[in-house]
């Protein structure tokens, strides 16, 4: 995997407690997660452990697929199937989208949300704690 050993050229945003970095695998483009050392509490719980483990049962068309995670000691990475633009919150900035794009994006991540606040047996309901422009991968 390369993401020029997660140079700043490379680095699309920082977040509360992680960075997230454009790559590439065997010629396909990624994004890769790197969590903060320390901020790894939440992976310990049972619901986020259950959903990486069962990714194959989470679909959503505004849900970006899982490629593989890795895990050594305090170091936690994630790797999407995602060739992504920007961050929402970037794009608006830069005012780069028009009225018609951002009502998209506004319905496609409220569909998004109904999705995980509901029952999808096997997977319990899940509440987003955290919703930020800056979370929203634009691609």
């Amino acid at each position: 995997m390369s993401t020029n050993y997660f140079s700043n050229e490379n680095r699309i945003d920082d977040f509360q407690y992680v960075k997230i970095f454009y790559g590439t695998i065997q010629d396909k483009q990624v994004v890769v997660k790197i969590w903060q050392p320390g901020s790894l509490s939440w992976a310990s719980n049972y619901d986020n452990a259950f959903r990486l483990r069962h990714l194959q049962l989470i679909c959503h068309p505004n849900l970006v697929e899982l490629i593989g995670y890795c895990r050594e000691d305090e170091h936690f990475g994630i790797v999407y199937d995602l060739k992504a633009l920007d961050t929402l919150f970037n794009l608006i900035l830069k005012d780069s989208l028009s009225r018609i794009q951002i009502i998209k994006i506004g319905i496609g991540f409220a569909s998004l949300l109904e999705f995980h606040h509901k029952d999808n047996t096997p997977l319990p309901p899940y509440v987003v704690c955290n919703i930020s422009a800056s979370h929203i991968m634009i691609y």
